[in-house]
């Protein structure tokens, strides 16, 4: 959550009052002084701004990649997006979400995205469902959850199909 702080100082222009940390956290005002405490020691180029009668914090400058690197999970979902609005013939959407992962890519250092492929892939294999007729499938999102923590750590997933109705 101190990363999510920082990040969020870090994308505000004018900086985040307390009561905005706070908001933006679903904390209290309390944690969200503590919260920015931290990001003082973590981040020493934070900025103070005069804002009568709060003050603002905000970090100039932006994050270090390391802090800003999108995990597996993210990637995946903006290339699931994209095949989304592809598959739904919104073609200009998608072309606009394929841009932005190819920027997002190109941004991103050469080793984190070298070590993250592996990962991408097997979660996009995992996670296709082949386009079929009748009713669209739906995934639970706290089973999704379990199959991609098995797959990323490469580790066996047991489960029981037990058929709609059948007791």
């Amino acid at each position: 959550m101190v990363i999510d702080l920082a990040r969020g100082m870090a994308a505000s222009a004018e900086g985040l009052t307390l009561n905005e940390m706070a908001a933006q956290l679903n904390v209290g005002r309390r944690t969200a002084e503590r919260m920015r405490d931290a990001v003082l020691m973590l981040f020493p180029q934070v900025e103070v701004v005069s804002d009568p009668p709060t003050k603002r914090w905000r970090i100039r400058g932006g994050l270090s990649a390391f802090e800003q690197a999108p995990t597996a999970t993210e990637m995946l979902e903006l290339t699931k997006a994209a095949a989304a609005l592809r598959a739904a013939g919104e073609p200009a959407r998608a072309a606009a979400l394929e841009s932005l992962e190819r920027k997002v890519k190109a941004a991103m250092r050469s080793t984190t995205l070298n070590r993250m492929a592996p990962d991408l892939e097997a979660l996009v294999r995992a996670e296709t469902i082949p386009v079929q007729a009748g009713p669209r499938p739906s995934a639970d999102e706290t089973v999704l959850a379990e199959i991609r923590g098995a797959v990323l750590a490469e580790r066996p997933l047991n489960f029981i199909y037990a058929r709609p109705g059948a007791e």
